[in-house]
């Protein structure tokens, strides 16, 4: 097979979890009525491998709940049509069914003239309609066409052990089960089904536990006026904040097999980030108040810890580290990456992590860079910008999310200390608040954030400079994610691009500090 399949891009991120479970969803018996309708296509209108929209759907339907999703999906050229050899390798490759059941219809599929034999032809013809489809369902990235002709015209001589210039299937199965670098490769879209099902996992109880705290942060508001701001000018300057023993009940509810030591040490490693978060400048918070940052800082790790745990065993071996880095990076990490951060991270030298090892690892690391990590950061974004709960972003609601990521981490460059977190008033003479923690409205948002308001003592040019270069990322953003130029973004899309979301955000933080705040 050679190394371009094997040593390709390892970015896989899915896309479409609806389209994907329709595939998985398949039977056998779904797939040959599919063919079967191909096949009276044909008989109708002639032989062809592409199809329009109204053909897939009528091809497609019996599996495919939405076809017109699943169609744009394959027709990624938005040529207003697909081959449609793509569409049933992948469903042969996900349907419910053996692997040895799986491989006569591949066989069968490209065995054009029915000879019961494929031949060099119809073998490259296999290799690529079956790579590009699984291709484009996972988002990896696939080799080129002239590498993966020549590697199939190269794997043609091992298959065809008879020489007689045609494979059988029983030369092909051979081959398929006995050669590694097909398995390896074969076996990362099997890794892509089993990292998405975690992130699912992992995304749901984090929002459980942000909207949690949250609400939890509301009801509380009785207990606000025991923490006052200690100066008027502060009184705008507040972030969300639970109790230590809210914070504690949050994690047991809806992370119930924690154990008492692991959280026991969560709320220690909560109140220490707390310290470094917000150290003394005269408003130093209570040190009984947990603000939503550093809790999320706290838990996001813990949580990708509990979902990577497969066996419940409260120990992470390495299948599961990969899990795991996987999870927080947002890239399938190299078996070296792996061993070295088990070395590494392993105190007592069992071979595996426990979740105080791993905690430990990520809070300390998060503290170091100063900022949270890119995951909790765009986990808060919904959290908190999605002002109408429907996880969607608008234009609107993504420049308000990228304002606090952007501005907080300017604060030093104009000497404003972290926002002091607290419990909001079920009653404030700003009026009312919004699930953030900020004034209500926009205006309002605009005019007090503390940020700005030290910016505006240096240049009114300056400010709304940054205003205008969050716009434009915004924007830009917005053009880069938006696939169905909807104006809006939804979570799956982030996900498809978290790489160049994070690079964008560090080039624009950059060129604010460097060429905007240093404009005398």
């Amino acid at each position: 097979m050679g190394n371009a399949l094997t040593n390709g891009s390892v970015l896989i991120v899915i896309t479409e979890d609806s389209l994907l479970r329709d595939y998985k969803n398949a039977t056998v018996e779904d797939y040959r009525m599919a063919k079967s309708n191909f096949d009276s296509l044909q008989e109708t209108v002639g032989d062809k491998m592409t199809v329009n929209e109204e053909e897939f759907d009528e091809i497609f339907s019996l599996i495919c709940q939405d076809p017109a999703e699943h169609f744009s999906l394959f027709d990624s050229w938005s040529l207003g049509k697909v081959d449609v050899m793509e569409v049933f390798a992948v469903i042969i490759v996900y349907c419910k069914s053996p692997f040895a059941v799986k491989i006569p219809l591949l066989f069968d599929l490209f065995d054009f003239d029915h000879s019961q034999e494929i031949s060099q032809t119809e073998l490259v013809l296999l290799m690529l309609c079956a790579t590009r489809g699984l291709c484009k369902v996972v988002g990896l990235e696939r080799p080129d066409t002239v590498e993966l002709e020549l590697i199939a015209q190269s794997a043609f001589g091992s298959i065809d052990r008879d020489h007689n210039n045609q494979i059988s299937l029983s030369e092909l199965t051979y081959w398929i089960t006995h050669e590694p670098s097909l398995m390896h490769y074969l076996k990362r879209f099997a890794c892509t089904r089993l990292i998405y099902d975690n992130q699912q996992q992992y995304d749901t109880m984090m929002k459980q536990l942000c909207d949690s705290f949250v609400q939890f942060s509301a009801a509380v508001s009785s207990m606000a006026a025991a923490l006052e701001d200690q100066a008027a000018g502060l009184r705008h300057r507040k972030q969300l904040g639970c109790t230590v023993g809210t914070c504690a009940e949050v994690i047991k509810r809806h992370i119930p097999q924690t154990e008492p030591q692991e959280l026991t040490y969560l709320i220690q490693a909560m109140q220490s980030a707390m310290q470094r978060h917000y150290p003394p400048n005269g408003h130093h918070p209570d040190p009984g108040i947990i603000s939503l940052d550093v809790f999320c800082i706290v838990v996001s790790s813990y949580v990708a810890f509990v979902v990577a745990d497969e066996d419940h065993q409260r120990l992470i071996d390495l299948k599961e580290l990969k899990i795991l880095l996987w999870l927080v990076h947002g890239k399938e990490p190299t078996p070296p990456i792996v061993t070295s951060f088990m070395q590494s991270l392993d105190r007592d030298e069992n071979g595996a992590l426990n979740a105080v090892e791993w905690v430990s690892y990520a809070v300390e690391n998060d503290a170091r860079t100063g900022d949270l990590a890119l995951s909790t950061q765009l986990q808060l974004l919904f959290t908190l910008s999605d002002r109408n709960g429907d996880a969607v972003l608008s234009i609107q609601e993504l420049i308000n999310g990228l304002r606090p990521i952007l501005l907080e981490a300017l604060m030093k460059s104009v000497g404003v200390p972290p926002r002091t977190p607290r419990l909001p008033n079920a009653q404030s003479d700003s009026g009312e608040h919004g699930a953030d923690g900020y004034a209500s409205t926009e205006q309002d948002e605009l005019e007090l954030d503390p940020v700005m308001a030290a910016l505006r003592s240096r240049r009114q040019s300056q400010v709304e400079t940054i205003q205008s270069l969050i716009a434009v990322l915004a924007n830009e953003l917005m053009e880069v994610m938006d696939k169905n130029q909807s104006r809006r973004i939804e979570w799956f899309e982030f996900r498809q691009h978290l790489d160049y979301l994070h690079k964008r955000i560090d080039e624009t933080k950059t060129y604010i500090r460097d060429h905007v705040l240093q404009t005398k």
